[in-house]
């Protein structure tokens, strides 16, 4: 169930991204910023290039995966998803610092260490590691294990704020009778029924958390330096 509903956030973050930049441009984009920041979420700066980087990173991985070449509105929607993917870990990330969630040295190794394109034979190879982000990433290891580090804490404050999703018998029961007309064969496909209402219920909370969370957090952006249309 969870590979499931992490393939529809990444829709959903899709989503609340385009929402969430098309509103910062509208309401922040008179806003001062230093010549190498692009962005900057309450007292964190993103840099321009860091922003750069990503946007290298996310156009190389498209043009490997098409044969054509993108054009001006492709890549427009790449640096629009970047810079909103770069804003929403910044400012999760801080929320996640907020409620006290840290991520300890051994986490960040373990996660690394697991990840299969660091390993040889199955085992973590330290010279492929470093080889690998420099020529495929384009960062350092320090850079890297920050990175892993952020996502760690924001997907520890994603659990947290879902745990408390519940789903009872009369809504289970609600669902599918909208879905089916009758109660006949409840019994025999609850488990299908519970898995797909909690889905359907989790998606809803954490949209309402994130507009909630990108209401309420200090956001500017240099339209300019973001060099999109």
């Amino acid at each position: 169930m969870m590979e499931a509903f992490r393939k529809h956030m990444k829709k959903v973050m899709w989503g609340i991204a385009m929402m969430f930049v098309a509103g910062i441009f509208f309401w922040y984009g008179s806003g001062k910023q230093s010549q190498n920041t692009v962005a900057q979420v309450g007292k964190i700066k993103i840099k321009a290039d860091e922003y750069r980087k990503r946007i290298s990173q996310q156009l190389r991985i498209q043009r490997d995966n098409q044969s054509k070449d993108l054009d001006d509105n492709q890549i427009n929607a790449i640096k629009k998803q970047t810079l909103s993917s770069l804003i929403n870990q910044e400012m999760l990330y801080s929320e996640a610092l907020r409620l006290g969630i840290v991520t300890t040295d051994e986490e960040i190794i373990n996660t690394v260490q697991s990840l299969p394109q660091f390993q040889q034979d199955e085992k973590f190879d330290y010279r492929l590691y470093l080889q690998t982000l420099r020529f495929s990433m384009d960062m350092n290891a320090d850079e890297f294990e920050k990175m892993i580090g952020k996502t760690i804490a924001i997907r520890k404050l994603e659990r947290t704020i879902l745990s408390s999703v519940k789903v009872t018998q009369p809504e289970l029961q609600i669902y599918y009778i909208n879905r089916n007309n009758t109660l006949e064969g409840f019994k025999e496909k609850i488990d299908e029924v519970r898995n797909e209402v909690m889905q359907q219920k989790r998606m809803a909370i954490y949209q309402s958390w994130m507009r909630n969370l990108q209401q309420n957090s200090k956001i500017t952006v240099n339209p300019q330096l973001a060099d999109i249309n």
